[in-house]
């Protein structure tokens, strides 16, 4: 039933409270994992600096900096998990490119033909989920496959 299933995760242990259930899943339908995590894109990085903005004078070396760390943070974060799932005889793979998070979930799922997208919610409501959004809900609207959500405690 399910040969391909996108986990999306943001570094929070509340995120990593979906692996139990892709775990099983995999498991039980021989699936394939890709762990997804978003990092932040050139323009988050620049925007964030424009000094109109309140943030540095723009330096390309600041942002390559910023750039390269996130990368560097999410390939370890996700090469950890990733040890764990395939010490259990699952195949997993990892990617983190760049983008919202919501646009990278979806995207991903779509060019890897995905059977499953598995996530967390993080339980927000009122105000926090008006200013915030949420991710979820923006997958679930996007998505063409099922989407296995399990709120964080």
């Amino acid at each position: 039933m399910y040969e391909r299933i996108v986990v999306a995760l943001d570094g929070s242990p509340a995120a990593e409270q979906i692996l139990p259930h892709v775990r099983a899943l995999a498991h039980q339908f021989g699936a394939r994992l890709t762990l997804v995590q978003a990092t932040i894109a050139v323009e988050q990085v620049a925007s964030s600096m424009e000094p109109t903005m309140g943030g540095a004078v723009f330096d390309p070396e600041l942002i390559e900096e910023a750039l390269e760390s996130g990368e560097d943070a999410a390939t370890s974060y996700l090469d950890r998990l990733a040890a764990n799932l395939r010490a259990d005889g699952l195949d997993v793979d990892v990617e983190h490119p760049p983008g919202s998070a919501d646009d990278v979930i979806f995207e991903t799922a779509q060019r890897l033909k995905a059977d499953l997208i598995a996530l967390t919610t993080h339980g927000r409501g009122g105000l926090e989920k008006l200013v915030f959004g949420s991710v979820a809900e923006s997958v679930v609207r996007k998505s063409n496959c099922p989407v296995l959500l399990v709120r964080s405690t």
